[in-house]
């Protein structure tokens, strides 16, 4: 079926008939459609004419006028092909061409917000990890409350698991994490 395929878009821009391809591949018309249909789920009818039709919105999206595109993918009149569009697409070409310029306009805005917030990212991403004291503080917090429980617990001679159990017991207990100013 890769051969059909690559042999449909060879000649997409040609008049396809499914039983001049059938005959090309040695098939007869009927187990040709059938095959077709199972293998890609719709008729090679349908295929080609959707295939026919993006390629057409490429051609619209790079600034062609629609009444070129349609007839050169196949189509005899501009209304064949807006119907066609519209069956695929849910509008005609015109507000397709208007709307890809606003999801455009849209994507190009998003992305330019989004660098921007991803290069604040980087500096308070920067400032953060070589500003060291934050973290010293948090540390030397969490040590001491750690060897306050350990403390208290080796005065009431319990066993050396049962005194780490009991300071870090106090650590969640009692300590709350240091917070910079400004945070």
């Amino acid at each position: 079926m890769f051969t059909v395929l690559s042999y449909v878009h060879k000649h997409i821009k040609e008049k396809l008939n499914v039983e001049d391809v059938a005959n090309h591949f040695g098939y007869s018309k009927w187990h040709f459609c059938k095959k077709f249909r199972a293998f890609y789920g719709v008729t090679f009818n349908e295929y080609v004419r959707r295939y026919r039709i993006q390629l057409a919105a490429i051609d619209l999206l790079n600034g062609k006028k629609a009444i070129d595109v349609a007839f050169d993918n196949g189509y005899e009149s501009i209304g064949g092909f807006n119907k066609a569009f519209l069956k695929t697409y849910g509008c005609f070409p015109r507000e397709y061409k208007k709307q890809a310029k606003a999801s455009q306009l849209y994507y190009e805005r998003r992305k330019m917000v989004m660098y921007q917030l991803t290069d604040r990212c980087s500096i308070l991403k920067k400032k953060k990890m070589s500003h060291t004291d934050g973290m010293n503080k948090y540390f030397l917090q969490r040590h001491v409350y750690f060897a306050i429980g350990g403390g208290i617990a080796a005065k009431k001679a319990l066993s050396p698991y049962e005194i780490f159990a009991a300071a870090t017991a106090n650590v969640l207990d009692k300590f709350t994490p240091y917070i910079e100013p400004g945070e």
